[in-house]
């Protein structure tokens, strides 16, 4: 059996249906979060979505939604006062670090 054989098999017993509905309501999901932290902090929601994006591979949603939150609430802080990680992959944060504009 084929690796897409695999992934379709697992697929269609979790369901098609359910998957899909997932994936659509991942993205509005995470545009609010984007749009909360926006405002919350006065910068761009797709400066967020920038800090989020290079923080996300191989994180969990959660580790990335609370690693973002941190990166940017760090990056208004003196570099001496900030967290020495975020708990993902710490060359992920430093790539969000770098988006945050800091």
């Amino acid at each position: 059996m084929t690796t897409a054989n695999k992934f379709y098999n697992v697929l269609n017993a979790y369901g098609i249906e359910q998957a899909i509905a997932e994936g659509q309501a991942w993205y509005p999901e995470a545009w609010r979060i984007c749009r909360g932290l926006s405002n919350g902090y006065g910068i761009s929601p797709e400066r967020v979505a920038a800090i989020m994006a290079v923080t996300s591979p191989r994180a969990r949603w959660q580790k990335n939604v609370d690693a973002t939150y941190m990166i940017i609430e760090d990056s208004f802080k003196p570099r001496h006062k900030r967290r020495s990680s975020y708990g993902i992959l710490n060359a992920n944060a430093r790539k969000g670090d770098r988006k945050s504009g800091v």
